[in-house]
């Protein structure tokens, strides 16, 4: 499978949103690295420690979590940092 990002909720239309979430499985961060590349990653959450150098990583982060669902019909992933989702939808 192949995602592209499509945004954020503060972006995405709210109750397509509400309706991923509601309905969303929680998921391992080595399943969101197996289908993101880590430079988007990096792009979206660069206050990171990307570099392992003993800082935080979005991976052991306890607030954040992984999870997949569908947005408007489509097959997604997301990652629910600080109350915000960052959605990729199967292209």
């Amino acid at each position: 499978m192949s995602y592209i990002y499509n945004g954020n909720c503060i972006q995405l239309n709210a109750k397509l949103v509400t309706e991923m979430v509601d309905n969303s499985e929680e998921i391992d961060y080595e399943d969101i690295r197996k289908e993101i590349p880590q430079k988007e990653l990096r792009i979206l959450f660069p206050d990171y420690d990307w570099n392992n150098q003993g800082g935080l990583q979005l991976h052991n982060d306890y607030s954040v979590k992984f999870c997949k669902s569908k947005y408007n019909g489509k097959k997604c992933l997301y990652i629910q940092w600080s109350a915000i989702e960052f959605v990729w939808v199967e292209v």
